[in-house]
């Protein structure tokens, strides 16, 4: 049996974003072996009664589906044994077991691979500021890494296409769902110069809040370091950085004026220890010694082009947020649990938890910690 299947079936019982995939790898050798465990075997190896019950529905059918839908797209998947699996993403809390791909294969080692976020309601400050630093990332050298959202992300890619540079675009749904439907041409573009679209989610999984808070931890775990070009309190792009906090990447943060709410996080940031930065070369001085092959030439002009003009919004797909907040908070303890343990006491799935942490987290009964821990304020 194709190899793969094996690890979609795995992705498919722990759940996206789960935490175990690093203990059963630690454990056996390989996606076969763990199929061929039992539930015994599971419990020694601390896994939850709610984990091990999937683990134990040994039907690679839905594996197979997915498997079949995703080469008849002419795309293409990544697991940890592949050689051209992000060498990054290994050693994150919560590697993903499968990564779903079109496009160029990305060779992310041969350079500095940067994620450039922000709001997706830029200011003109903010997208003179993310397009001048992304343009100066690629004339350096570097490559640039985004989640695909209108706004912050949708300016550093086109930045980084105007110079002809290849980007990475890390979706928060299936290949095949258009979403956002205002970056469809965006999505094309970068397809057409080379670049890449990759996600965690098979074909049909739909966006919601849990899928951009999973999605989130793989944009910084994959890169080198993440640049916040403009972020308001709170923000998915202040996730992000948190994320690259807690993997130990690089986080660096654009000053904002202090009467511009739309970038009170970058303020944060900064006083928090993000190192400030007014140009890409500030970034790339960085990785000079890792990358000495990186170009000098970062300048860019300070005008950028005229910011265009906003589209309706796609709002997603509504969630029962509240519902499954009010669960996760009983599931809460006054120590710092991991998110697996959350989930498994919780009775939800790990998007689901994640989205509701996210949730409390914003609201102020919940508070995270280092190795995506949890605890009740």
């Amino acid at each position: 049996m194709d190899s793969r299947i094996y690890w979609i079936w795995l992705q498919q019982a722990l759940g996206y974003g789960s935490g175990y995939l690093s203990t059963l790898l630690n454990a056996f050798s390989s996606p076969e072996d763990i199929y061929a465990a039992d539930k015994e075997t599971f419990r020694q190896c601390g896994i939850p009664d709610t984990v091990r019950a999937r683990l134990c529905e040994k039907s690679v059918d839905t594996a197979r589906e997915i498997l079949h839908r995703t080469l008849e797209h002419g795309d293409w998947l990544l697991t940890p044994a592949d050689e051209a699996y992000p060498s990054l993403l290994r050693g994150i809390f919560a590697p993903p077991a499968v990564l779903y791909g079109r496009g160029s294969v990305p060779d992310l080692s041969a350079r500095p691979v940067i994620a450039v976020v922000g709001t997706r309601n830029l200011s003109r400050y903010g997208y003179e500021v993310t397009t001048m630093i992304t343009a100066g990332l690629v004339r350096g050298g570097a490559l640039i890494v985004s989640g695909g959202a209108e706004g912050g992300d949708a300016a550093a890619a086109n930045a980084a296409l105007d110079l002809g540079g290849r980007t990475v675009t890390v979706q928060a749904c299936g290949l095949d769902v258009n979403y956002p439907a205002a970056n469809e041409a965006l999505r094309r573009r970068t397809l057409a110069q080379g670049g890449t679209l990759l996600t965690e989610y098979p074909h049909g999984v739909r966006v919601s809040r849990g899928t951009f808070h999973v999605r989130n931890r793989l944009i910084s775990g994959m890169a080198h370091g993440v640049c916040v070009t403009e972020a308001p309190m709170p923000s998915g792009a202040l996730i992000t950085a948190r994320f690259a906090r807690e993997q130990g990447r690089d986080v660096f943060s654009v000053p904002v004026a202090l009467n511009m709410p739309n970038g009170a996080g970058n303020n944060t940031l900064i006083q928090n220890g993000a190192k400030l930065v007014r140009d890409a070369a500030e970034i790339l001085e960085e990785y000079a010694l890792l990358f000495p092959q990186l170009s000098k030439t970062t300048e860019t002009p300070r005008t950028a082009q005229p910011m265009p003009a906003k589209k309706a919004k796609e709002a997603p797909p509504p969630v029962p947020v509240s519902d499954n907040a009010q669960t996760v908070m009983k599931a809460l303890r006054a120590e710092a649990l991991p998110v697996d343990e959350i989930a498994a006491a919780a009775g939800l799935s790990m998007g689901r938890v994640l989205a509701a942490l996210t949730e409390l987290e914003m609201l102020g009964y919940a508070i995270s910690e280092a190795g995506q821990q949890y605890r009740r304020v």
